[in-house]
């Protein structure tokens, strides 16, 4: 897979999980996850908290964002997400979207490579085209899904 393709229709929560690794151990500034609740099939396990806390710890400018529309079973139930977000609160960020007219409760995986190339690399359970915003300095600046 190369740096500007787009994964789509991706089988959930497996393979989705294994992708979803893959794609926070290849970050290297930046991770954003959209999902419902953040499904503990999908995003509870110790290899993605590894990726993730490694990319955290790795500098200044890094950053994790996870939006969530529903963080009652996080609370409930307990999350190894929520612990790493209570442990690194400056760089983990979970917050709560309660709702937008283009997030139909899709689960998505974005990262932002630094290269030259300004690449992009997605995971997303439906099939659909989804378009990136990006500025000329290499950070993203919206996502869009078109269905």
């Amino acid at each position: 897979m190369s740096n500007n393709d787009y994964v789509t229709g991706i089988k959930y929560p497996k393979p989705f999980d294994e992708y979803a690794v893959s794609l926070c151990q290849s970050a290297t500034r930046y991770i954003c996850i959209l999902s419902p609740q953040l499904d503990h099939a999908a995003f509870d396990n110790s290899e993605l908290v590894d990726a993730l806390s490694a990319l955290a710890r790795r500098g200044q400018q890094t950053q994790v964002r996870i939006l969530i529309s529903d963080a009652r079973p996080l609370v409930n139930y307990g999350h190894r997400l929520l612990q790493l977000a209570r442990r690194l609160p400056s760089t983990v960020r979970i917050r709560k979207l309660e709702e937008h007219p283009q997030w139909n409760n899709e689960t998505v995986v974005i990262t932002l490579q630094e290269s030259p190339t300004s690449a992009y690399s997605i995971a997303d359970t439906t099939p659909r085209t989804v378009t990136l915003a990006d500025n000329d300095g290499g950070g993203l600046v919206g996502v869009g899904f078109a269905t």
